[in-house]
């Protein structure tokens, strides 16, 4: 007769080695499924192939080593996806849900080198959403990554990160509230380098640094080029547009929160700042006018399609180039260096009642030689896009200006510019406003109109007749009234204001 000892001992030995005999069986089912899922894969047109994996029930976890993913036949959606990733890491997942489809849980996803490759092929058309599965990743981390994008028979990438790093805490499936985006996180962290964007068939959007967190953003070495010649430029254009690059050290928001509201994107952060821009801005005036209405800055602020409140726009040492050519004489420059700007208040207006005036600060060195600043005022709300703007310039060349001065008015100057102001208050159809002079030993040259290389004798010595010398160093005003071309843009607006001005004070 057996022991109730030995007895025991065999039962507990007995169920110990059923227990465990049932967990690597469900371990390998577990592990087999698994497989079973990527190999299936084939019949949505991926080959999925790797060098090891490892599916382990007691720690929840799941880990692939050396995973390819390659094309293998028709992919039905219009993004087909291609590439390596170094490893794989899973843990806390609920096993059991996500093999019976019903949600991924995890508690870490961690990625370590991926190299994707995306193509996007645009004959194909998004087929029907399936519903989409629940997710929720307490932490997401990948490292040293590389993304690409391509279209279908373009070997070229429109869209490249190179060294991407990013961790994301608690991302999930969203919530009613944050439809329209696909997805809900906590917090997150996404860094890359070497950043590139073909926006379209002209310019692309370079980065040597982007960093991104809930709280800021941050993009250094920036760069907006064109990847095609002025002469190829303007050989696409059935009317005028202008041309040019854009370059910064840095691009840095700070305090921000983005998201949906309403569903509704917005954005609000206490400041925006660029620092070390560069500006060149061409238009070739001998193309055809684009005749269509150019809103003003207030209306374009109003009807954002987005919730914009941003404090503060602040630039830093800024240059701003533009080039106007008119004539096959050349082009006209008019040159803005050491360009500060301070910028507060800027705010879209959808669903606002009431909003403060956008205040706008700049000073710069004009053509590299004087200084010139505004301040310029206006309110988004205001549906008759009223502004005022106000401003100087000191100690000028009269001669600097003949770019630009001639085409428009057939008159060049000479002399010394000791003071220009003006203080020019209007809206989307007119202005009116006050423009001042002070000037020494200046002198006037009339060319003819229809011959403007020639100079008109007669009306040179009429108008130097008419012209005093100097200001005898008292400010010489008068009033100014234009009416808007509603093709042209702001600054046209305000270059006429001023021009009639001094045509008044000069003649």
């Amino acid at each position: 007769m057996q022991s109730p000892i030995l007895y025991r001992l065999r039962y507990f030995i007995g169920t110990v080695l059923a227990l465990l005999t049932l967990a690597l069986g469900v371990q390998w089912w577990a592990h087999h499924k698994l497989e079973q899922w990527l190999s299936d894969q084939k019949a949505n047109g991926y080959a999925i192939s790797y060098k090891k994996l490892d599916v382990s029930l007691w720690s929840r976890s799941v880990s692939i080593d050396s995973l390819s993913v390659e094309p293998s036949g028709f992919v039905r959606t219009p993004n087909t996806i291609a590439g390596f990733v170094a490893s794989v890491d899973i843990s806390g997942v609920h096993l059991w849900r996500l093999l019976s489809g019903r949600g991924l849980f995890l508690r870490e996803l961690s990625v370590r080198q991926p190299d994707i490759r995306i193509v996007n092929d645009t004959t194909k058309s998004t087929s029907r959403k399936s519903k989409p599965l629940s997710f929720l990743v307490s932490n997401v981390r990948v490292e040293n990554g590389r993304i690409t994008m391509a279209r279908k028979g373009e070997q070229q990438p429109y869209l490249r990160m190179d060294a991407i790093r990013v961790h994301i805490s608690n991302l999930g499936s969203p919530t009613t509230e944050d439809a329209p985006l696909s997805f809900r996180f906590d917090d997150y962290k996404v860094e890359a380098h070497h950043f590139f964007w073909k926006t379209g068939p002209v310019y692309h959007l370079a980065a040597t640094h982007v960093l991104v967190t809930p709280e800021a953003a941050r993009m250094e070495g920036f760069a907006l080029q064109p990847d095609i010649t002025r002469a190829q430029f303007q050989a696409l254009l059935k009317t005028e547009k202008d041309f040019y690059r854009l370059a910064a050290q840095t691009i840095a928001l700070s305090d921000m929160e983005w998201g949906v509201r309403n569903k509704r994107f917005f954005l609000t952060a206490r400041r925006l700042d660029l620092h070390g821009a560069d500006a060149f801005i061409y238009r070739d005036k001998r193309t055809p006018d684009d005749t269509r209405k150019r809103p003003l800055y207030n209306k374009l602020l109003r009807e954002l399609p987005f919730d914009l409140d941003l404090e503060t726009l602040a630039i830093g040492n800024a240059r701003i180039v533009y080039e106007e050519q008119l004539n096959a004489r050349g082009a006209g420059q008019l040159t803005f260096s050491q360009f500060d700007l301070n910028a507060r208040a800027l705010h879209s207006g959808y669903g606002r009642q009431q909003l403060p005036d956008v205040q706008i600060a700049i000073q710069t060195r004009f053509m590299k030689e004087t200084t010139l600043k505004v301040d310029w005022t206006f309110n988004v709300l205001d549906k008759q896009d009223g502004f005022r703007i106000r401003g100087h310039i000191l100690d000028f060349d009269a001669h600097k200006l003949d770019p630009f001065t001639e085409p428009y008015s057939n008159v060049k100057t000479r002399g010394k510019l000791a003071l220009v102001a003006f203080d020019i208050t209007g809206n989307d159809h007119d202005s009116k406003g006050t423009v001042g002079m002070r000037y020494d030993d200046l002198k006037i040259r009339v060319y003819r109109k229809k011959k403007p290389s020639r100079e008109n004798r007669i009306a040179s010595a009429i108008g130097n007749a008419l012209v005093a010398n100097d200001t005898n160093d008292k400010i010489k005003s008068t009033s100014v009234a234009v009416t808007r071309k509603p093709d042209a843009s702001f600054y046209n607006f305000l270059w006429r204001n001023v021009e009639e001005g001094m045509q008044k004070i000069i003649l």
